[in-house]
């Protein structure tokens, strides 16, 4: 049943991002209207889930999504079937402001507060185009192809079904996700990272597990990490997350839901022994950002060392700073960093307060050069930036001994970092701007 419903769905994904209407100027290439399709799915499915709990109500049904079809067949209105679910989903489920949830219930019902990182169209990390239509036979084709009840099975038995039209590979059923999920005996304190995590079937089954002894509780998301290699596997698998969380305990489902966007992340893991062991033109260790671990004490020379490294990247050939290791290429850690933030989400914390030192600190600001992400190295916490090599000149503004500021232009120079002077300064912001 499984192979029947994945190639139905294949087909059927792939019929509709043929339908995606592009409202402007220009078109839309194949990749964008695939991404609109499936942003637009990952939201059915989570109302669809949602659904489940009994919290949605449509005119007195609890069958929201249908509800919703059947009063857009008697009265179409101005809007088009996809524009009613996206309407409820944006200014409905993902609007805290209950006044504001008022003035829309004609179209979107009687709705709770259910957050708004899992319905906005930057569930992809990139928002979905406003121009971008999907037609209405998205809506009414993938909520015939889900089964009722929708249930936690249910939900298991149809992204495995997305695993095999979505993805190349064959995956483990949910049975078998959910055996080894048990035989991990997940508890608090124990990190589970997946770097290549598809639609995202081993997380959702600890994430069952976990709701196998009880309410789910935050220590469970603040425990686990994903990583798609592909924004379309980052999309299934925070819808499925979602749904998996809500399903595994629809009783108890807490709102707002969290934000899965930090969970599972665009880009590349490391897993143990796949780590950098020396510097070269691309790769730099840091010991810290702001805390050296070696004398135990705040090191602002680490913190400008990383923010050199990271305009320098910028001016040569892009590259990859590793927070957490020595020099030497050993794994030390940011771990006391991330727990003198005193806080449940110290990484966002950290990732945060990069970020604003870059803003401070690095001219132009680096927008879309630079992406973020944590891993386990022997048991340690360590910060991966990747940086993208960038035109023009990328300065770092920083203050000398008198305290004069000052502009750098850093480059690499094989496995160091050096910052140009007189001659070779003029060369290279002329080779960089002609």
């Amino acid at each position: 049943m499984t192979s029947d419903l994945a190639g139905d769905l294949s087909e059927f994904l792939s019929a509709e991002s043929d339908r995606v209407r592009w409202l402007g100027s220009g078109r839309a290439d194949p990749c964008a209207k695939r991404r609109a399709v499936e942003t637009a799915c990952a939201k059915i499915l989570t109302v669809k889930s949602l659904q489940a709990t009994g919290q949605l109500t449509f005119k007195g049904r609890s069958d929201y999504l249908e509800a919703l079809i059947d009063d857009w067949k008697r009265e179409p209105g101005p809007y088009s079937l996809f524009q009613r679910v996206s309407i409820a989903a944006l200014q409905g489920l993902g609007q805290p402001n209950a006044r504001a949830r008022g003035l829309v219930a004609n179209l979107a019902g009687e709705v709770p507060f259910v957050g708004t990182g899992i319905l906005t169209p930057e569930l992809g990390d990139q928002a979905v185009q406003p121009l971008t239509l999907v037609s209405d036979s998205l809506v009414t084709g993938l909520i015939e192809r889900m089964a009722q009840p929708w249930s936690l099975t249910a939900s298991a038995q149809f992204f495995e079904a997305l695993d095999r039209a979505v993805l190349p590979q064959e995956a483990p059923t949910w049975p078998e996700r959910l055996a080894e999920a048990r035989r991990a005996q997940f508890a608090p304190g124990v990190a589970v990272v997946d770097p290549d995590c598809g639609t995202g079937g081993r997380l959702a089954a600890v994430i069952a597990v976990a709701a196998e002894t009880g309410p789910l509780e935050d220590w469970v998301l603040d425990s686990i990490q994903g990583f798609a290699d592909v924004l379309s596997s980052a999309i299934w698998a925070r819808a499925r997350l979602v749904s998996t969380w809500i399903l595994a305990d629809p009783a108890g489902t807490r709102l707002p839901i969290p934000d899965f966007r930090s969970v599972i992340r665009v880009g590349r893991s490391v897993t143990q022994g796949q780590w950098p062991t020396i510097e070269d033109h691309r790769t730099e260790f840091k010991s810290g950002f702001n805390w050296n671990p070696k004398s135990s004490s705040r090191d602002l020379g680490l913190r400008h060392g990383c923010l050199r490294t990271i305009a320098a990247f910028m001016n040569s050939e892009g590259g990859e700073l590793w927070i957490g290791i020595d020099d030497d290429g050993t794994p030390v850690g940011i771990d006391d960093e991330l727990r003198a933030f005193r806080s449940k989400k110290p990484r966002d914390l950290f990732e945060g307060q990069i970020r604003e030192a870059l803003k401070n600190s690095v001219e132009p600001i680096p927008l879309n050069s630079v992406r973020i992400q944590f891993d386990e190295i022997e048991s340690r916490t360590v910060c991966l930036v990747s940086v993208k090599s960038r035109a023009g000149v990328t300065y770092l503004v920083a203050r000398d001994a008198h305290g004069r500021l000052i502009e750098e232009i850093p480059v690499r120079d094989g496995n160091r970092t050096i910052h140009l002077t007189g001659r070779a300064r003029d060369q290279f912001v002329v080779s960089r701007t002609s």
